[in-house]
């Protein structure tokens, strides 16, 4: 059998265990144990173990072979060794570890948050965590409009975008879902100029929308190949036919427009704990006063504009943007880079993200201008508001 030197085969018996009293005191461990037995190490132990106090730990001990043995393995082979079994004191249940183990270590760990628990409910209840600063004092809404307005884009001048990222999930009059993931570049312009053309990874041209001072239009050439227009002084009105995408406001939500001062169309503030709500109305000559379009304002610095509400004539809401990511714009003001829009009527989404705006960009002014003839890919062209049209003509009245 192979082992340490000097043990001999479990066949030779109990004496075979004995120490040799007649080996020099060199080669003898404590208490006599001859070095190099297979007991040379529980030996040795116990003897450090009495000295100190200290138990040795059973619950793993080594056999001739220098194998991990349990407790089962380990009874059976005292049971066997009647002579070498004597040589360990009988083993306790509650054992403890030698200084330095690891399982010392835990139970210290565990004495001490027993201790502290123990303190923590000697003390009472704990405090209540901090809730943060208390919201500003309400300001007024004229200082509200001023802060908003400094922040707004005051370059006259064309400001391009080179790279955007859009996300579309719209649905048709047909109920089918149409997703596209597109990138393309954008020009804006105050007051309402926007030109946009987006691109797919497999086909360019897929999407363009823009506006001008008077129309705005957009054009989709996958799963609708058409082009939709309409003016801007019908913008809100109940005859105009819904679009995929509504041009004529995203160029409101882009910071291009200044907010209008208080009069008897408002604004009429709102105030929340976070944000102040200002909203907007229009007079119609039929319908008389209602709610166009609130904002969101912040009520801590630096008093960002956070959501706009788009809202018709019965107070709900025909489109929803967040804004968020808000950057300068080469020293001519804040825009948001990311935007969220949602068109809650016909369930339709779209995400923007403008990577920057950059003035000095030379831009054909013609991007500006709605094209006359369809664009490739084009089938159909539809004139969004022309019932509205239709109904002010002096045939339609009648004279």
């Amino acid at each position: 059998m192979i082992g340490p030197p000097g043990a001999q085969s479990d066949r030779d018996g109990a004496s075979s265990r004995r120490p040799d009293r007649t080996a020099p005191r060199s080669m003898r461990g404590p208490a006599g144990i001859e070095r190099g037995s297979a007991f040379t190490m529980d030996a040795a132990m116990l003897a450090g173990n009495r000295r100190t106090g200290v138990e040795p730990n059973r619950e793993l001990e080594r056999d001739q072979g220098g194998i991990v043995k349990g407790r089962g393995s380990d009874q059976k082979a005292r049971r066997r060794n009647g002579a070498a079994a004597s040589i360990a004191p009988p083993r306790r249940r509650a054992s403890t570890a030698m200084p330095g183990h690891p399982a010392m270590y835990f139970r210290r760990v565990r004495l001490r948050l027993a201790l502290a628990a123990a303190a923590l409910l000697a003390s009472g209840c704990p405090p209540k965590p901090s809730e943060g600063p208390p919201p500003p004092p309400p300001r007024d809404v004229d200082d509200i409009i001023a802060t908003v307005n400094a922040q707004r884009i005051a370059a006259d001048e064309p400001l391009y975008a080179p790279y955007i990222t859009v996300s579309l999930s719209l649905r048709d009059d047909k109920g089918r879902r149409h997703d596209l993931d597109l990138r393309g570049s954008m020009v804006v312009r105050r007051p309402r100029s926007l030109w946009m053309r987006l691109d797919h990874a497999l086909e360019e041209g897929q999407v363009e929308l823009g506006s001008n001072e008077a129309e705005y239009w957009l054009s989709i050439r996958r799963d609708y190949a058409t082009m939709w227009w309409g003016r801007h002084e019908h913008v809100g009105k109940p005859e105009v036919e819904p679009l995929p995408i509504d041009p004529a406001r995203i160029a409101d939500t882009l910071g291009l427009r200044m907010l209008p001062a208080r009069g008897a169309l408002g604004p009429f503030r709102r105030c929340f704990e976070r944000y102040d709500e200002l909203t907007y109305g229009r007079n119609d000559p039929i319908d008389g006063f209602f709610a166009d379009r609130v904002y969101a304002v912040d009520r801590y610095p630096p008093f960002l504009i956070r959501r706009i509400d788009f809202l018709d004539r019965a107070g709900q809401a025909e489109m929803v943007v967040w804004l968020d990511d808000y950057c300068e714009t080469d020293g001519h003001g804040l825009f948001p880079r990311k935007l969220r829009l949602h068109w809650p009527k016909r369930d339709s989404s779209m995400t923007l993200g403008i990577d920057r705006l950059r003035a000095g960009a030379k831009v054909n002014p013609r991007v500006f201008v709605r094209p006359r003839t369809p664009p490739e890919g084009i089938r159909r062209i539809v004139q969004v508001d022309a019932a509205c049209e239709a109904a002010a003509s002096p045939g339609a009245s009648g004279e």
